[in-house]
């Protein structure tokens, strides 16, 4: 990852949901890279991988209405 910073992503708040992350999944290390998989419009699915190399999923309920 070296470093680097993932600035937006579509349909995640950085601002809000990388905190939540950081304390919900224990041993995290930021910073952290979110990556939208797949292209439904349903749960929204996300590769969240840490500065050390793991990786986890995140699923959302979808933006607007289906």
């Amino acid at each position: 990852m070296g470093g680097s910073v993932t600035t937006a992503v579509p349909g995640v708040d950085l601002s809000r949901v990388t905190p939540w992350v950081l304390e919900h999944v224990p041993g995290l290390e930021p910073p952290l890279e979110f990556t939208r998989i797949g292209e439904g419009q349903s749960n929204l699915t996300y590769r969240v991988r840490d500065a050390s190399g793991r990786t986890v999923v995140l699923r959302r309920p979808p933006t607007g209405e289906i």
